[in-house]
């Protein structure tokens, strides 16, 4: 992959999966709450998208990049193929969970990127059976556009050029 954002997905979603086997899956963010009409089955999960990155010329072909990683924790509110509310002690691990979710994610990075800072924790006012805090994280890199050798701009033609 060449994309620094699916790589930095993939790296994130095997952290998460293999260290905290409380959280049922991850996935890119893309509005499946908003959408999601069924009972939900397995729950907790993440959602990880790259938002608001503003970029910066270093050089020819090379920028900087900084903006937030953000990763939706979200969870139902209701027992599995029940109305009734999850106990207390359940809403109580789900800030465990939580809790571990940011302490693999302080500090790491894949190689590619600045440690991660968390900047922000934000809960979402949902009408429905969801419960979903966003966990934000400064994300930096630096990155590189390598053009392939052989490759360049096509000239015009020379008649293009030298009209009279």
């Amino acid at each position: 992959m060449n994309s620094l954002f699916a790589n930095m997905y993939a790296a994130l979603e095997t952290r998460i999966i293999t260290n905290i086997p409380e959280i049922k899956g991850v996935y890119p963010e893309l509005q499946q709450l908003d959408n999601y009409k069924g009972q939900p089955d397995l729950w907790p999960c993440v959602f990880i998208d790259f938002t608001t990155f503003e970029f910066e010329n270093l050089a020819q072909h090379e920028q900087t990049a900084s903006g937030i990683l953000s990763c939706k924790l979200a969870f139902s509110v209701t027992k599995s193929g029940s109305t009734d509310f999850i106990d207390k002690q359940t809403a109580i691990d789900y800030y465990e969970i939580e809790t571990k979710l940011h302490q693999l994610l302080q500090g790491w990075s894949n190689g590619n990127c600045a440690p991660l800072v968390r900047t922000k924790i934000d809960t979402a006012d949902r009408k429905d059976n969801f419960r979903v805090r966003t966990l934000s994280y400064n994300l930096s890199f630096e990155e590189s556009i390598v053009i392939p050798p052989g490759t360049s701009t096509p000239r015009p033609a020379a008649e293009f050029l030298f009209r009279a």
